[in-house]
C-alpha cells in the first residue's frame, strides 16, 4: 500500500498528536456563546453545525481554542463560521492551533485574547518507509489544498505558500493580536512584500515557547472591543 492512500489527510499539532478526548461546541446562554474546543474533529464538526443551526438567533459570537485535528473536518468548519458571519474570541491564555486557527480565521472579526497558531499541514503518523521527502511532500500538498477555501475567507495564496516555506510540526506563526490578521488578508502585494506585511509581524516559535508566552500574559482584558460581552 502506497503511502499516499496509507494516510488520512489530517492536520495535527505536534504537542498534542495522541489527544485522546473529543472536540465539543456548547452553546452558553448567559452569554449568548458557541463555545469550541478540544479537537478538530467529526464530534466537533457536527456538534458545531447542529449548535449554529439550533441556536441560530441567539448566538452572538463564537469562542474557540484547541490542538487542531483533522482537515476534512475543519474546512466544514471554516465553512459554516463563514456563513454564520459570526465573529471569533481566542480566549486569554488559550491557543486555537493548527486546524482551529484556519477555522477561527474564517471570521471577518478575530478578537485575539490568547494565541492563534498556524503552521504547514501534516500528518500523526508514518508507514516505516516513508523518506523525508514523502512526508515533506505530502505536508506541501494538505496546505496547498486550502488554496481556494482559503481565498474565500480572503487570504491569498501566498499565505498558504510562506506557512510551507517557514513552519513545520512544531514551528508556528503565532499571531497574539487580531489586527496582525489584517496585514495576511488578500492584498496586491508580490510574494516579498507580502512577506514584509504578514509575517515579519508574526514571531516564529516552538510549542514550549508559546506555551510560556500564554502563561505569562497578563489578564489585561481584549486589545479590541468584544462584540456585546467579555
Amino acid at each position: 500500500m502506497g503511502l499516499k492512500s496509507t494516510l488520512a489527510a489530517t492536520v495535527l499539532l505536534a504537542m498534542s498528536t495522541a489527544a485522546s478526548f473529543a472536540g465539543t461546541a456548547v452553546f452558553d446562554s448567559e452569554r449568548n456563546a458557541l463555545v469550541m474546543d478540544g479537537p478538530t474533529d467529526r464530534v466537533l464538526r457536527f456538534q458545531t453545525l447542529t449548535k449554529l443551526k439550533q441556536h441560530k438567533d441567539q448566538i452572538e459570537y463564537i469562542v474557540m481554542s484547541g490542538p487542531g485535528g483533522r482537515m476534512d473536518e475543519m474546512v466544514i468548519i471554516m465553512r459554516a463560521i463563514r456563513d454564520s458571519g459570526l465573529p471569533v474570541i481566542i480566549p486569554e491564555k488559550k491557543m486555537c492551533a493548527s486546524a482551529c486557527a484556519l477555522a477561527a480565521i474564517s471570521s471577518d472579526t478575530v478578537i485575539v485574547d490568547g494565541a492563534l497558531m498556524f503552521h504547514m499541514g501534516y500528518v500523526g503518523g508514518y508507514p516505516l518507509n516513508a523518506t523525508l521527502h514523502d512526508i515533506l511532500s505530502l505536508g506541501q500538498r494538505m496546505t496547498s489544498d486550502l488554496s481556494v477555501d482559503m481565498a474565500a475567507i480572503g487570504f491569498k495564496a501566498h499565505f498558504l505558500d510562506q506557512l510551507i516555506r517557514w513552519t513545520g510540526p512544531d514551528k508556528w506563526l503565532v499571531v497574539t493580536k487580531g489586527r496582525q490578521l489584517d496585514d495576511c488578508r488578500m492584498t496586491g502585494d508580490g510574494l516579498e512584500e507580502y512577506y514584509e506585511r504578514c509575517y515579519v509581524k508574526a514571531p516564529r516559535m516552538s510549542s514550549s515557547e508559546v506555551a510560556y508566552l500564554i502563561s505569562s500574559m497578563e489578564d489585561s482584558g481584549s486589545e479590541d472591543l468584544h462584540p456585546t460581552a467579555r
